[in-house]
């Protein structure tokens, strides 16, 4: 987000902010956040993460004729959302930025389980209750997970009641109840599917041991019987259909390069040879030889990534250091609205280096 020159913040669903203001000062508050600016209103914000957020602007005026240019770039594709106009001398304003929205696939970790109950080695005596209780947690949150047991012994998954879709309670936790165990005794698998917002999934299976029962079968409640009628009407008996044992389904690797709607670029002097420092992106997701807003949120996406990483590529590590750290990040952002010819500024904005 650029602010240009207005004093404000930008804002979170929790009240955090980052940004500047001569009131306020500076703020870095957003996890993943930080603020580069000059202190008389010109700035950039940048906000890194995977988890899904709804953003505000809050501008006071100081003034004079402003502008504010804030992308984002999400699972879903890229937006912008750019206003100008002037705001008198502690004249407030707010925005609400344009989120993408929640598809493809930009959070490349899979949701991590952890059993509560069954124990490892825990015993469930027969014609009991198997009661499951795990912690399943995930950069972007878990949406679903699935238990599967095989309550009666056969060896195959069959019927609705060896599959349950677990309950989502406080926190990160996911609960279920098999209800009646039967069949014979010995070990058996109980296995959860879990998966998060981008598809995502993981699956984790633990050893049951059945033992013996401690009490008699339960006796169902009995039923009032229909008194014939003259005609009795066969009744069809359903025929229960067996359900292979679910397997492990591996997850899709997925390119972290961003797409992005790009924004038209001024003609500079001279014509800039593409591919300098900072030149990441242009139409076609082309180098082009200049350094905009999306070469600076190009680099905003990157930050924080390690060497071995999924996100982690030498041409975001400025500095080599195997981390494309906030140094990577300033130097990107000290060239914007600049070109390939000799890193120059373009008319009609102020760098901030």
């Amino acid at each position: 987000m650029i602010f240009d020159p207005v004093d404000g913040y930008v804002m979170d669903e929790y009240g955090n902010q980052v940004g500047q203001s001569d009131a306020g000062g500076m703020k870095s508050d957003i996890p993943g956040s930080a603020w580069i600016g000059d202190g008389a209103g010109t700035g950039i914000a940048f906000i890194t993460g995977h988890r899904p957020q709804t953003l505000t602007i809050h501008l006071t005026g100081r003034g004079q004729p402003y502008l504010v240019d804030a992308a984002i770039l999400g699972p879903g594709g890229y937006t912008q959302t750019v206003t100008t106009g002037t705001l008198t001398l502690g004249e407030t304003k707010v925005l609400t930025l344009e989120i993408p929205p929640e598809i493809g696939a930009q959070d490349y970790s899979w949701p991590s389980m952890t059993y509560l109950s069954p124990t490892q080695g825990m015993t469930v005596p027969l014609y009991d209750d198997l009661n499951v209780a795990m912690v399943v947690t995930d950069d972007s949150g878990a949406v679903e997970t699935r238990l599967f047991f095989d309550l009666d012994g056969s060896g195959l998954i069959t019927g609705a009641s060896e599959m349950v879709v677990a309950t989502h309670g406080l926190s990160d936790t996911f609960s279920g109840v098999f209800q009646t165990v039967d069949g014979a005794p010995g070990p058996r698998e109980l296995v959860a599917i879990a998966r998060d917002p981008f598809g995502n999934i993981n699956i984790y299976s633990r050893t049951v041991t059945i033992v013996g029962p401690e009490h008699p079968r339960p006796t169902a409640t009995p039923t009032q019987t229909r008194a014939p009628t003259l005609t009795p009407t066969p009744t069809q008996t359903p025929t229960s259909t067996p359900t292979a044992t679910p397997t492990r389904t591996s997850t899709s690797t997925r390119t972290p390069t961003p797409t992005r709607t790009h924004t038209p670029t001024p003609t500079a002097t001279g014509t800039p040879v593409p591919g300098c420092i900072g030149d990441f992106t242009g139409p076609g997701n082309l180098p082009d030889g200049f350094i905009h807003i999306d070469d600076v949120q190009v680099m905003a996406y990157h930050w924080g990534a390690e060497s071995g990483e999924p996100l982690y590529e030498a041409i975001y590590d400025l500095n080599s250091n195997a981390t494309v750290d906030i140094v990577d990040v300033q130097t990107i952002g000290g060239r914007w609205n600049s070109d390939c010819i000799s890193g120059r500024s373009r008319a009609g904005r102020r760098r901030l280096d």
